[in-house]
């Protein structure tokens, strides 16, 4: 028998939920931190796989999918989490972040954007 609650996932399921399958830019990232020789190249694969409008520029919704596809992060936490890189990151106050703050960042605090390994 099933409970409001099963109910409940099943629509979840066909609602895009990631109980079934993982973004891409989750997968691109984790080949990347498999298979990367170095930082540099898993800095520069992943900033360009998330600019996703190309502009050279990570903004906080763009950030935002980073970080919910690398730490698997929802809500208050993922909130908590693009606040924090924003607030260590944007050097300008730009509300953006360009190349080289991302990569500083991802130097300096490399847990807070690439998963675990």
């Amino acid at each position: 028998s099933s409970s409001p609650d099963d109910n409940n996932n099943n629509n979840d399921d066909n609602n895009n939920s990631n109980d079934k399958c993982i973004d891409y830019r989750f997968f691109l990232i984790s080949v990347v931190s498999i298979i990367a020789p170095n930082i540099e190249m898993k800095i520069k694969y992943t900033f360009d796989i998330f600019d996703m409008d190309g502009n050279g520029l990570i903004d906080r919704h763009e950030l935002s999918t980073v970080v919910a596809a690398t730490q698997l992060l929802k809500g208050k936490h993922l909130t908590e989490r693009v606040n924090k890189i924003m607030e260590l990151a944007d050097k300008d106050k730009n509300h953006e972040l360009d190349y080289n703050e991302f990569a500083i960042c991802c130097r300096r605090y490399a847990a807070l954007i690439f998963p675990s390994q």
